[in-house]
């Protein structure tokens, strides 16, 4: 940031110095790792658990030829079903459908309880 001015304990302003470039990078999976290491002769706790999955389902496609994750088809999903009022049963339905279209190696949950299960790590209540 070089043009953010630091101010000092009598008020006087100086320029702050050029950042080396890491200020910028992300670490999350540094922060993640940590957190599971804390838990590496535990169990953790089912909060830890269900943010875990959800980490997962970010990360994983829905199968190989596409670049859809798992976590963004069912909170698409989650979010018609939301928004157009759909019954339990004709998300279930819909689901099916898209899973029969789907190559056998899919990694689609296969109903709203699953989905429920992916989603939990978001602190939401689906009902």
């Amino acid at each position: 940031m070089p043009e953010y001015l630091v101010w000092h304990e009598h008020g006087e302003l100086e320029h702050a110095s050029e950042s080396d470039g890491n200020d910028d990078e992300d670490r999350m999976d540094e922060m993640i790792a940590d957190v599971g290491r804390e838990y590496e002769k535990e169990s953790p706790p089912e909060e830890v658990q269900k943010f875990f999955r959800l980490l997962a389902a970010s990360d994983e496609k829905v199968h190989e030829g596409t670049n859809v994750t798992v976590l963004q088809a069912v909170t698409r999903l989650m979010a018609m079903k939301s928004k157009y009022n759909f019954a339990n049963n004709c998300y279930n339905g819909i689901l099916k459908l898209i899973i029969d279209l789907l190559p056998s190696n899919h990694k689609m949950p296969k109903d709203l309880y699953q989905s429920k299960k992916i989603l939990a790590g978001l602190g939401m209540n689906f009902g």
